[in-house]
């Protein structure tokens, strides 16, 4: 089950340009850090139907299917956040747990984008695999492209990560694409345990710009049970 409040960790000024621009970023698969992202090869494209192989021989149209599939990753753009905000991995990934972690309300954002012409895919989770089970892309091609977008290695199954994703940016040349969001989907924001004095003040600074309720909570270790606990500060 998805919760409604997702989180997106964050160094600073990635973090300070998110708030003062309230908005979400999308970010082209093939820029992800993780090479098996949305990859043709998870996907089988051999044993094509016999209606794809009127002009073409199924060893190359099984050819041309994957060429096209391996193609199209540079026109998938995913939002990924997590389902939790303590994670001290997560937070070691920004800036040794000197950066922020920004709560969302996931379901007023996708409410409020899929009016849009570049609306994206409802929140759907990770599913991470211990092998690869590659899916048929033919049968039925709708069930092979979720598959595609969802799956990552166990490997990364502390991120407990929930995606969106964007396919409607046609000849984009970058590599990110930023939705614009309402200052009140923010819910929360989290200051790591490093964060320096004028980093802490800077993020403050830029909540109290939006003109809207949002709770700051300061990161602390929690010595008893090597977790991270939180104190609410404003």
């Amino acid at each position: 089950m998805i919760p409604n409040i997702l989180y997106k960790y964050l160094d600073i000024d990635a973090a300070v340009t998110m708030i003062s621009n309230h908005n979400i970023q999308f970010t082209r698969s093939t820029q992800l850090n993780d090479p098996f992202d949305c990859h043709e090869e998870l996907l089988d494209f051999t044993n094509p139907p016999e209606n794809l192989c009127t002009q073409y021989t199924p060893i190359l149209t099984t050819k041309i299917f994957r060429e096209t599939i391996g193609k199209a990753r540079e026109n998938i753009y995913i939002c990924s956040l997590s389902k939790v905000f303590d994670s001290i991995l997560m937070w070691s990934y920004y800036n040794s747990h000197r950066g922020v972690c920004i709560g969302l309300n996931i379901n007023d954002i996708y409410y409020y984008l899929e009016k849009l012409d570049t609306a994206p895919s409802p929140p759907f989770e990770v599913k991470y695999r211990e092998t690869i089970n590659k899916l048929n892309y033919f049968s039925p091609k709708e069930k092979a492209i979720k598959y595609f977008v969802e799956t990552k290695s166990a490997d990364w199954k502390h991120e407990e990560e929930v995606r969106m994703f964007l396919t409607q940016l046609p000849h984009s040349k970058s590599n990110y694409y930023r939705a614009t969001i309402l200052p009140r989907h923010f819910h929360a924001v989290y200051l790591g345990v490093n964060i320096s004095p004028e980093n802490k003040i800077k993020v403050i600074e830029t909540i109290s710009q939006l003109n809207t309720s949002i709770n700051i909570y300061q990161m602390e270790p929690d010595i008893y049970s090597f977790k991270l606990k939180y104190n609410q500060i404003l």
